[in-house]
C-alpha cells in the first residue's frame, strides 16, 4: 500500500486502521513503512480517505510482497487452521501446546 504524497491532506484518519502500525506521519502528512506493511489493504478498505490518497503499491504483484497480500488479511481465517491473518507484531503468538518449544535444561551441576 502507499499513500500518495500529493493527495494526502494529513488528517490521520488511515493510521488506527493498520493492524500493523505501518502508518504514521512523516511531517504533516501520513506515510506508510513499505517494511512492515502486511499489503492487507485494511487502511484502503476501511479507513475511507477522504481524498482517495491510499493506493495499491506498483510493486503489490511482485515476490514477496504478492505473498504478504494474500497471506496477511486480517479479516480472513485460514480454513485449514483456523488461523486469523495478519497478525500484528505487537502481539505475541499463541502456540499450540504440541508445537511449544522445549525447555532448556541443563546438564551441568
Amino acid at each position: 500500500m502507499i499513500i500518495q504524497e500529493e493527495k494526502c491532506v494529513g488528517c490521520g484518519r488511515c493510521q488506527p486502521y493498520c493492524p500493523t502500525a505501518a502508518i504514521s506521519y512523516d511531517g504533516l502528512k501520513s506515510v506508510i513503512d513499505q517494511d512492515i506493511c502486511y499489503e492487507c489493504s485494511t487502511c484502503l478498505r476501511a479507513a475511507h480517505c477522504p481524498v482517495d490518497a491510499i493506493a495499491e503499491s506498483p510493486n503489490v504483484y511482485d515476490y514477496p510482497r504478492a505473498l504478504r497480500r494474500y497471506f496477511s488479511d486480517p479479516s480472513a481465517t485460514h480454513a485449514a487452521t483456523g488461523i486469523q491473518g495478519g497478525e500484528p507484531r505487537n502481539r505475541r503468538r499463541t502456540m499450540l501446546p504440541a508445537c511449544r518449544p522445549a525447555r532448556s535444561v541443563s546438564l551441568s551441576r
